[in-house]
């Protein structure tokens, strides 16, 4: 899942739309940015905290206690994040 995104966008560990903002500023890849929140527009909540821990690089038990869900939700949301993108991508 994760190197889907690292195809287009770089690791993010903090909040991704306030790390795609700095990396435009240095990287004049401003539409790249754009494009990314574009993309995070389209996950819930839940997908986007998902997404942000687990680039953050917890492991999906340690997501689901932070999250106070299970790992099968937390696939489902892998799962949804996964068809989200190669929709978006493509």
């Amino acid at each position: 899942m994760i190197d889907l995104f690292r195809k287009h966008q770089p690791l993010l560990l903090v909040d991704p739309i306030e790390q795609e903002v700095k990396a435009s500023l240095y990287n004049d890849d401003y539409d790249s940015m754009l494009v990314f929140q574009q993309f995070l527009s389209l996950l819930t909540d839940k997908e986007q905290q998902w997404l942000r821990l687990k680039f953050a690089g917890l492991k999906q038990y340690e997501i689901a206690k932070l999250l106070n869900c299970s790992v099968s939700t937390l696939k489902n949301y892998q799962k949804r994040i996964q068809q989200k993108h190669l929709k978006f991508y493509t």
